[in-house]
């Protein structure tokens, strides 16, 4: 199995026109696109500067790939975050998720584990589980990041604790093995049942090994704290839907 294989890949391509470009820009635009279909990186990070600089969000993402490909303008990163994250300002969460899977797979920008893991830090900051889960995936391998076993096993748990049923499976084998956290077998069986609960084979394994190594007690505080998560999620369920407005 590739070294990768457990990150999420999520992957949602933000192309041109996904948001309307800025009123009177939209020839400006259709020439840049042209430019860019033929290989004219220059002319169209040209068209591209001043729709980015007045606030179009289309030519901010190009302008950002753009910048961190080298093309058509020097390469730097700096430039290629700084119009990156004005144009995700405006975008759907996902968009910085997306922008971690393109830097981690080489895919529209230049591999780079260290600038996967910052744009993985900023979705997981705007609450994407997969996010901080492939952020804690790459502290545990040590790709881009210092290898941390401590650290993987924080953002694991904020992943979990959005119900993310991948980062909570790795969480109970972490607190099974007493890797980067306590070992704590009650907190394992915890989140393998809450994992298995959302039909993780693996994790139905776990959760049945592990209730074969606990005492009574510990079974029965386990099962007690995993019912306790099991409320808390619907009710935050409860609460986001009673915060939606109406349509």
């Amino acid at each position: 199995m590739e070294r990768n294989a457990h990150l999420f890949v999520r992957l949602a391509l933000i192309m041109f026109a996904l948001v309307p470009p800025v009123k009177g820009a939209q020839a400006d635009m259709a020439q840049a696109i042209e430019a860019y279909k033929k290989g004219d990186y220059k002319t169209a990070a040209e068209q591209l500067i001043p729709l980015a600089e007045a606030g179009d969000i289309d030519a901010q993402y190009q302008l950002g790939l753009l910048y961190g490909n080298g093309r058509g303008v020097p390469k730097d990163p700096q430039k290629a975050t700084e119009w990156l994250s004005k144009a995700t300002e405006h975008l759907d969460p996902g968009a910085p998720f997306n922008i971690g899977v393109m830097y981690f797979q080489g895919d529209q920008l230049p591999q780079d584990y260290a600038m996967a893991a910052e744009w993985f830090r900023k979705a997981g900051e705007r609450g994407d589980p997969e996010a901080l889960y492939n952020l804690g995936w790459m502290y545990e391998e040590g790709m881009g990041v210092s290898r941390d076993p401590t650290e993987a096993a924080k953002w694991y748990q904020k992943a979990a604790d959005k119900g993310a049923p991948r980062a909570q499976l790795t969480l109970a084998k972490m607190y099974r093995d007493g890797k980067g956290v306590p070992q704590d077998l009650v907190q394992a069986y915890k989140w393998a049942h809450m994992a298995a609960s959302q039909k993780a084979q693996e994790a139905i394994k776990v959760r049945d090994e592990l209730a074969q190594r606990m005492s009574p007690k510990q079974f029965a505080e386990a099962v007690r704290l995993a019912h306790e998560f099991e409320m808390q999620t619907e009710q935050k369920k409860e609460q986001i839907q009673l915060e939606m407005p109406e349509s």
